[in-house]
């Protein structure tokens, strides 16, 4: 996984455990989903740049790749 994502992914975790904790109050649970919805969008971004650049997104420990279909081919 990429650096930037891998630490995204870190952090959506902490934020989730946080959020799932039950001992925030409204508005800090407000501020925490904030956050999450915040990080996830970078996410998705990073992972948008991979799809843009033609490169897979490379799988998590324990996962496997999922293979890119590349469309038809033109034979020009």
């Amino acid at each position: 996984m990429s650096e930037d994502l891998d630490r995204l992914v870190k952090r959506i975790e902490e934020e989730a455990r946080r959020l799932s904790a039950g001992d925030l109050d409204q508005d800090a649970a407000a501020d925490a989903a904030s956050e999450l919805a915040r990080l996830a969008s970078e996410a998705a971004s990073i992972v948008d740049g991979f799809a843009r650049a033609a490169r897979p997104v490379p799988a998590a420990p324990g996962q496997s790749q999922l293979p890119v279909d590349r469309g038809p081919q033109s034979f020009n």
